[in-house]
This record gives C-alpha cells, structure tokens and sequence, in this order.
C-alpha cells in the first residue's frame, strides 16, 4: 500500500492528525460492543474487531490515497462524484443524511436510557420527551460553541471504560466482576440469528470515514497518514476490544445494549457515587454532539429547499445623496423595529454557512452596511423563520423515532449494518475499483490483480451481511429487547 504521495500538506501535525482520527473511531458505540461479543460469542467477537480494524484501516488509507491523487478532491462526495459522477454525489449525500438522523435518533436514546438508570422515578421516554426540549437549542448554537464539549464527550466515554473496569475488579463475586466471570460463549448466539445484530454492532464502531478525506486532508505530513491510520484504527481496536470483552465476562448474556446501564443495577452493588458521575458525564454525551452531528444534515435539507442563507456581500458604494421626505415619528419606529425583527430571523442558523475566519470582528467589514428594510432583507428573514422551523421539524422527528423504537441496540445495529458498511467499506473499496486505473495508474498484473480479487470478495460479503443486517435491526423479535 506504499503510495508515491507529492502533495501539499494541511495544519495539522502528525500528532493531531492522530487524536482527529482516534477522536472519530472511540465514541458511543462502544456502550454496545459487549453485546456485541455476546451476539457472536468469544470466537466471532474477536475475528470480526480483528478483521474490521484491518479492512477499515485499508478502506481509511484508499480513500487518502484516491484524495492525494488530485488537488480538486476535498471531501468523500467529491471522490464519490469523480468516480460515479454527478447522481453518485448525490446518493451519498442522501446516505450522510440518513446516516446522521439515526445517529441523532441513537444520541436521543442513549439520553433517555442514561437519565432513567440515574433517575429511575421517570420512564426512558419521558426522558427523551425532555430531552428534545435539551439538545434543540444546540442546533441554533454556533459551532465553536460546541467543539470543546464535543471533545469532552469523547474522553467521557473512554473514562467510562476506566471506570468499567475499577467496578469488575472491585467487585469479588458474580455477577458484574471480572474476578468472578459470568458464565459465556465461545460461538454465535443463533436464537433469530441474533449474530448478525452483532456483525452490526461491532462495525458500528468504525463509522467514522466520512470524516477521514477532511482528515487526511488536513495533515502537514501527508507522507505520514498510512503509519498514523495504523496507529490510529490499531488504538480503535485495542478499546473496542477490551471493553467489549469487560463487559461480556461482567455480565455474561445477561449484558444489557448499553453496559453503563448496567452499573446502576442495584444489584451489581457497585460505588454508588463513582458510577453516578459516569453516567452524568454519559448524559453529557448526547447534550453537547448532538447539535455537532446534526449540523451537516441541516445544512443539507436547507440547502435542498432553498432556505439557506444568502452569502455576505461586499460594503456597496454610497449612492449619490438625494432628498427624501421625512416619515413621521411613528413610521420611522415601526421600520426600525421591522429591520431588527428581520436582522434576528435572518441570522438563524447563518454561523453554519461561514468558516471561522468570517466570524472573526476583522472581517466584519466585508458585511453589507446596515440599510432599512428591503425586499431582500425581508425575503431573508423568511428563510431564518423556515429554517428555525426545519431545525425544530428535524429534531421532533428523531425523539418521535427514538420513543417509538425497540432501542438502543436496534440503533446502533442499523448503523453498523447499513451505513458503516457503505460508507467505511463497500462504497471505499468501489471508489478505488473505478478510479484507481486512471487516475493512480494502477495496472492489472501481479499483486494489483490479486489485489482487486481480495477487493471484489470483500464486496461481495460485505454486501450480504449488510442486507442481513439492516433486515435483522428492523425485524420484530431479534435482539434481547423482546426477551
């Protein structure tokens, strides 16, 4: 996989190159990977973190490569639009889409499930009934706003595992201690082939390559990103791997879809104290990514109706004085009161469409100058009060979704099954089948034609176990929820 890679490098160092990445992989998928070993048992479990590690790792390095091989690339649907073209484009944005309402629905969920274990007087959908009145606010906060929350999150869940495994080895006796395993299994769960929800389960902790291009993108040492993905998809692993073997010899098939659940059971008997601060910082989790993640899909429909803002234009010149009539007090005041009242609509959700550097005081100045109200300030505070609408429209949906939903579990398992299949493996590797010809000059002769067999079986299981999958999550009765 050696790549002869020229290309100007971006800012970031080969050390936040690597956090970036890491930062993608560990997030809340990891609450169901014990599950996930308890679905496919010892031997399935191990083989699928294995082979997942090592195919998204290989996909992660093709889609650098395919972006390193032409400067106008930037971005997953740009290489997607250069090998399919136009409708390509599109689909994948139509499957970003998606991808990002399920997950906003999974973030509601774990919301939900995570206040009722800490405060059980109210039902897990009462929860996430309150929780759209919490995060909804986050979709109308500018982005810098929830970078640093959005990070804290991530290091939530790794102190979760930390704190997973204080309680398994303070805990003496079964259930819940690692010292005293529960009884398991070395093969898959068959009972309404429950091990197909755990192919899912485990995948979906990789979904993270619509974000590596910009990754990879980003780093000053291009040279350096296959060494920094093995590291990086390596350390992914690694987590997923020992949390997931934590909780499945704590809790055995009696593991729940989220083992933070689980900590709060009264009959673990764990540190009361300790174990309430991590499932706060959990229901941290969803508070500050969720109006992170759903940022694209906003952006998206906007710009899809229409509504999205239109962008700043320069200072005009001053048009030649002329003399006008005064209105009277009353009028001047009901015109300044609809310009303000224009002003404010007009920016709901604007900070979305800028990068940082236009939101800086410096270039304020490349704004149009305050003027009375007008057609166009008028049309767009229209489309501030459409998209406020949209947001509130977007967000209802999802808590709608995630009541009426077996759970967390079924969530996570589409995700897994459906999109972490498409987007981190089979839609990678038919990006590089159709580009890798002309635009990296590879030739069908020695290891690239063995390589294109490995790609197109890879394909085609891959293919299978996502239909299985995405059937499996929507199937009534599979999973332990119906137990």
């Amino acid at each position: 996989m050696a790549a002869n890679i020229n290309v100007h490098g971006g800012e970031s160092t080969n050390g936040q190159t690597l956090f970036n990445s890491i930062g993608v992989l560990i997030g809340i998928g990891l609450l169901s990977m014990p599950l996930a070993f308890s679905y496919a048992g010892w031997i399935g479990g191990s083989i699928m973190v294995i082979a997942f590690s090592a195919i998204t790792c290989h996909t992660g390095k093709l889609l650098a490569r395919l972006l390193y091989s032409d400067v106008s690339l930037a971005s997953y649907t740009d290489i997607g639009m250069a090998a399919f073209g136009a409708w390509g484009g599109s689909a994948i944005q139509v499957l970003f889409c998606t991808e990002l309402f399920a997950f906003g629905v999974a973030l509601i969920v774990l919301f939900g499930d995570s206040m009722n274990a800490v405060l059980p007087d109210y039902s897990a959908e009462t929860w996430m009934a309150l929780g759209f009145f919490l995060v909804l606010p986050t979709t109308f906060m500018p982005l810098r706003w929830l970078a640093v929350p959005s990070v804290l999150s991530t290091a939530a869940v790794v102190v979760l595992i930390g704190i997973i495994l204080f309680d398994g080895l303070w805990k003496k006796h079964a259930p819940g201690s690692l010292l005293d395993p529960m009884p398991t299994r070395l093969g898959p769960e068959m009972k309404m082939m429950n091990w197909v929800g755990g192919v899912g389960l485990v995948l979906a902790g990789y979904g993270g390559h619509a974000v590596i291009p910009a990754i990879a993108k980003d780093a000053r040492n291009p040279a350096a990103i296959d060494r920094l993905f093995n590291i990086s998809f390596t350390v992914a692993g690694a987590v997923a791997a020992v949390s997931g073997a934590m909780g499945y010899l704590m809790m055995g098939d009696n593991v729940s879809d989220e083992i933070s659940k689980d900590m709060m059971n009264p009959i673990m008997k764990y540190p009361e104290t300790l174990n309430q601060v991590a499932l706060w910082m959990i229901v941290l989790v969803p508070l500050t990514k969720y109006g992170l993640t759903s940022r694209p899909l906003h952006v998206a429909v906007e710009s899809f109706l229409g509504i999205a803002p239109a962008a700043p234009e320069a200072e005009p010149e001053a048009p030649p004085p002329r003399l006008t009539v005064e209105p009277p007090e009353g009028g001047r005041r009901h015109r300044r009161i609809s310009f303000a009242v224009n002003s404010a609509l007009t920016r709901i959700g604007e900070s979305d469409y800028v990068d940082d550097e236009c939101e800086r005081p410096d270039h304020h100045h490349h704004r149009k100058s305050i003027v009375p109200p007008s057609e166009a300030t008028t049309a767009e505070g229209g489309k501030g009060v459409a998209r406020a609408v949209m947001r509130i429209v977007i967000t209802a949906a999802g808590t709608v979704v995630a009541i009426v939903l077996p759970g967390f579990e079924k969530v996570m398992a589409f995700l897994g099954s459906f999109s972490a299949f498409l987007i981190c493996i089979i839609l990678p590797i038919a990006f590089y089948l159709r580009l890798a010809p002309s635009v990296l000059g590879v030739k069908e002769e020695g290891k690239a034609r063995a390589l294109r067999v490995l790609h197109l079986v890879i394909l085609v299981v891959s293919t299978i176990l996502m239909c299985m999958g995405t059937v499996w999550a929507f199937l009534p009765g599979t999973g332990r929820g119906t137990d």
